[in-house]
């Protein structure tokens, strides 16, 4: 499967990478944990219900770990 094409499915055996993979692309994006500073971007409730995705929404912001880019959603930009 080419991993640039959203619609071509994943080989199982690289789900579990592809995570991994997403979870440090989150936190390159969002800085290390610092509990002190705000809450933490993961938890394993979070996790639990994910949808595995290189797009998501993280602590109220628009995540591409592909790209590795943070953007502002926006409707709330539109408000």
């Amino acid at each position: 499967a080419d991993i640039f094409d959203p619609n071509a499915p994943e080989p199982a055996e690289r789900i579990e990478q592809a995570v991994a993979a997403g979870i440090e692309a989150i936190f390159i994006l969002l800085g290390a944990s610092d509990l002190s500073l705000r809450q933490d971007p993961l938890s394993w409730e979070k996790l639990r219900d994910f949808i595995i995705n290189f797009r998501g929404k993280v602590l109220g912001v628009d995540v591409c770990t592909r790209s590795l880019s943070v953007s502002v959603p926006p409707d709330y930009l539109a408000r």
